[in-house]
């Protein structure tokens, strides 16, 4: 045999191989499906009500009874607390259309064995035409596959699946609506923190402020006594933990003390948006759960919630955004930086020109009176405002003596207004951060000293 020939063989095997392997996958699937299919096939039915039909749920066992009225479920008597209809509504195709996987005893003996001597759970579902279903429900089968069901005049034992057997074991808490106000991470405007003896608080920056980053929409307002700008992501990472957050567990409607949870001394959390508002209290963590004990505010119920804690121990330094004072170019006429005696003074000058029809703005910069080359000055300027705090000044009221450096902007929005900042001594590797009347950090020296560095490298206008 040739080469060639050898090598048409070879092809035509593999061909052979993977028509087989298609074929053989193929019968393999569709026997998966059938036997799929077949089971569903098996499913015994427990009872054959119409969903939309039923109007009453009673569960002894939880002392619990839904009614329908109209189309709104209620309790009997009626309560305080809100239902989730979605979830009432789910609850009811699972009653009406309950399954079992198997017939596990015809004619039990002793019922004790499959936990229904004394049933866990006991439903009763009525519907508006006068038909119904009783279930019973004890333990769950060794193999975990489902729970051992018997209905009300059948004296057979089946196996219900997983779910919706448990929809059986109904109690108060999981029809209750476990939603919590919630806000729009977007639209925010007032932010409180309160916990361990410390509080942030947050709202959203002036229409037209120009005294922080573009970056920002909102200041922090406390603890600092000067406003700061925020870091956008690192608030909206602990906005993440409130919104959308909902009640995993009821624990207690009215608490004779708050204590036993934490929550007479709780942290406290509050977002306002445009329309709507959450005012959280967060006490202590449930044993042996990653959760928290918590209540709304204007409520005495105690709920549980997931752990929100990295959201509760955040700092008041880590959400600030660090620059002593930024403020954009187009928003200053004139700056002055002024140490040891000595003024350097920038000036921005503005004109207006017509190029090919257009009317655009034209800058001309200069440093001390003298017309300075665009990208010297502007390294110059952004010296000055990238200065960066590095840290919290450890005890603002001992700040004393005279400032070392002064900087400060003569805004054009509005027209004539002024800010500064002032560096007073603090140590040979640190200034203290004067703004606004307040000393509540510290900034390098090093920063500092790039400053008249850039100063002495502008160049003149050619």
């Amino acid at each position: 045999m040739t080469k060639k020939q050898k090598t048409i063989a070879a092809a035509g095997a593999l061909v052979v191989l993977l028509i087989g392997g298609y074929y053989g996958a193929k019968a393999y699937r569709t026997a998966r499906f059938q036997k799929l299919t077949s089971s569903m096939d098996t499913a015994i039915p427990l009872a054959g009500l119409q969903s939309d039909k039923v109007v009453r749920i009673e569960v002894p066992t939880a002392g619990l009874v839904l009614e329908k009225k109209e189309d709104t479920w209620v309790t009997v008597p009626e309560s305080s607390f809100l239902l989730d209809q979605d979830e009432i509504s789910s609850l009811t195709w699972s009653l009406s259309n309950m399954r079992a996987d198997k017939l596990i005893d015809e004619d039990p003996k002793d019922l004790a064995i499959y936990g229904l001597d004394s049933p866990k759970a006991h439903v009763v579902v009525r519907t508006s035409e006068g038909t119904g279903v009783e279930y019973f429900a004890g333990n769950m089968a060794p193999s975990k596959s489902g729970y051992y069901v018997m209905v009300g005049g059948d004296p057979k034992v089946y196996l219900a699946p997983s779910y919706p057997g448990e929809r059986l074991y109904l109690t108060a808490g999981a029809v209750r609506d476990k939603k919590l106000p919630t806000y729009e991470p977007a639209e925010v405007r007032h932010f409180v923190l309160e916990s361990g003896g410390r509080k942030i608080e947050i709202e959203s920056k002036p229409e037209g402020e120009t005294l922080y980053s573009s970056f920002t929409s909102h200041l922090l307002t406390s603890p600092y006594k000067t406003p700061r700008g925020i870091d956008p992501e690192r608030f909206n990472a602990i906005l993440s933990f409130f919104h959308g957050l909902t009640i995993r567990d009821f624990v207690d409607d009215n608490p004779a003390s708050l204590a036993p949870y934490g929550l007479d001394r709780p942290s406290r959390v509050f977002v306002q948006d445009g329309t709507s508002s959450l005012h959280l209290l967060v006490g202590n963590r449930m044993d042996g759960a990653n959760r928290l004990y918590a209540k709304l505010a204007a409520s005495p119920a105690v709920f549980t919630i997931d752990d929100v804690g990295p959201a509760l121990a955040a700092e008041p330094f880590d959400l600030v955004d660090k620059f002593a004072m930024i403020i954009g170019i187009d928003n200053v006429d004139m700056f002055t930086v002024k140490a040891e005696g000595k003024t350097l003074t920038g000036e921005i000058r503005r004109e207006k020109a017509t190029v090919d029809g257009q009317e655009e703005t034209r800058e001309t910069y200069f440093l001390d009176g003298k017309k300075a080359e665009e990208k010297s000055f502007k390294d110059f300027y952004q010296s000055c405002i990238g200065l960066m705090v590095d840290a919290e000044h450890p005890s603002p009221s001992a700040v004393s003596g005279a400032a070392e450096v002064v900087i400060e902007y003569r805004l054009n929005k509005p027209a004539g207004r002024t800010a500064a900042i002032r560096l007073l001594p603090y140590n040979r590797d640190f200034h203290a951060l004067g703004r606004d009347g307040a000393v509540e950090f510290l900034v390098s020296r090093t920063q500092v000293n790039r400053i008249f560095e850039a100063a002495e490298n502008i160049k003149p206008a050619e």
